[in-house]
């Protein structure tokens, strides 16, 4: 798991597309009505995003970032609004880099924030503070799944290289023309049977890998938000020029 050069996050951790982006009490239908089915600047992300629900390729996942782009341009100067966006880059861009092998909570990530600022765009009478409260929600969920990612290598991790040996069934099925050969041979099983038991040096241990992962989230979380408070500083200065 790494920050990359695009100011996303690489997660490093399978799974159908109905898995990722299986609905659960509330759906992208259920996201507040405006009346009119007019076109806004959201009607091609929502698209794509209900599209997730069938299949991920490649094709789609390329038009969902590029859209998220397009997006954080029309909506650039608005802080909430960006950083919203921000997350949806994130988080899609793991999606494309993994697919099946994505965490399973990562689609429904990406479906309530897109429905959070769906609800935060087409709201007209939301307040700034219930929009900064809605942000704080998606923020906290993005945490969480960070912290499930790193669990989930961790344990993957854990379990690389302690695989029982199997030499001594296959060698028990093999017939032997000689008594004393089979019963060294049997010796000298036993014998790599206890050396692959013992620890071996340096190895990680399970718990000193979960130590690790999570230790790389907490920086990984300092940058991500680093990153952000440096995106809207250079909002505002952008502002104030212009004023």
């Amino acid at each position: 798991m790494a920050l990359q050069k695009d100011g996303t996050v690489d997660f490093g951790v399978e799974a159908d597309p109905k898995d990722l982006f299986g609905h659960g009490n509330e759906s992208l239908d259920s996201v507040e009505d405006t009346g009119d089915p007019e076109v806004t600047p959201l009607t091609e992300l929502k698209s794509i995003v209900l599209s997730l629900d069938w299949e991920i390729t490649d094709e789609i996942m390329s038009r969902f970032v590029k859209e998220i782009d397009k997006l954080k341009d029309t909506y650039r100067d608005d802080e909430i609004l960006v950083s919203f966006l921000g997350l949806l880059d994130s988080v899609g861009k793991y999606i494309k880099t993994h697919k099946a092998k994505a965490h399973p909570n990562a689609g429904k990530l990406l479906n309530s924030t897109y429905m959070s600022l769906e609800k935060v765009i087409v709201s007209k009478d939301i307040t700034e503070p219930e929009r900064n409260r809605i942000l704080a929600s998606q923020l906290k969920s993005f945490k969480r799944l960070m912290e499930q990612i790193a669990l989930r290598k961790a344990g993957s991790d854990g379990k690389k290289g302690l695989k029982p040996p199997d030499q001594a069934r296959v060698a028990a099925q093999e017939p032997k023309e000689d008594q004393a050969i089979q019963q060294k041979e049997e010796r000298s099983l036993e014998e790599a049977k206890e050396r692959q038991l013992e620890p071996h040096e340096g190895r990680v241990s399970p718990d000193e890998s979960l130590r690790l992962a999570v230790d790389e989230l907490k920086q990984l979380i300092q940058e991500e938000f680093k990153a952000l408070r440096e995106e809207l500083r250079q909002l505002r200065e952008s502002k104030e020029r212009l004023i």
